[in-house]
């Protein structure tokens, strides 16, 4: 046992967290976890569903809550897909609304892949709408390393430290 060598756990797949969530939070209650990346894709359970991935968006939220409650040192990272066939505003503003859960996360435009079943669903977001859903993640990002990185770390403004009385 190595209780002060840190863990980096990458690409988690959300329904292997399902599977067993029991094992996965004794593992944060027991081992130095630095970072864990849970491979989300949307924050809409139709888009999830539609993707044939097989876990329920909200019980991976509790996870993360989890996770950030009793292991508050680990960074909690995650991967977003944007334009998947289907995908309505509603969906993706879902995904916009959890990206706030992760301390981190990253984003990828969706790109039919050959062979595969969503590479024969039709397109049914422009270049524009996917345009403006990358930066309207990109600014959730921005907004989040500011608020909660910078602002904590003692920002000031107009001579008083940002928080206090």
């Amino acid at each position: 046992r190595f209780p002060r060598l840190g863990i980096d756990l990458s690409y988690v797949n959300p329904a292997g967290i399902e599977r067993d969530p029991d094992g996965y939070r004794e593992m944060f209650r027991r081992y130095n976890i630095n970072s864990i990346n849970i491979c989300m894709q949307s924050g809409s359970q139709t888009i999830v569903d539609a993707m044939n991935r097989r876990y329920r968006v909200d019980a991976i939220l509790r996870f993360v809550d989890f996770v950030r409650e009793v292991s508050p040192h680990t960074l909690v990272w995650t991967s977003f897909m944007v334009g998947y066939p289907g995908e309505t505003w509603r969906d993706f503003l879902a995904t916009l609304r959890i990206a706030r859960r992760f301390h981190f996360f990253e984003y990828l435009s969706y790109s039919p892949r050959p062979g595969t079943a969503s590479a024969r669903l039709e397109s049914t977001n422009s270049l524009f709408t996917l345009f403006l859903r990358k930066k309207a993640l990109g600014v959730q990002f921005v907004l989040q390393l500011f608020f909660k990185m910078l602002l904590p770390a003692g920002i000031r403004h107009s001579g008083k430290e940002v928080g206090s009385k």
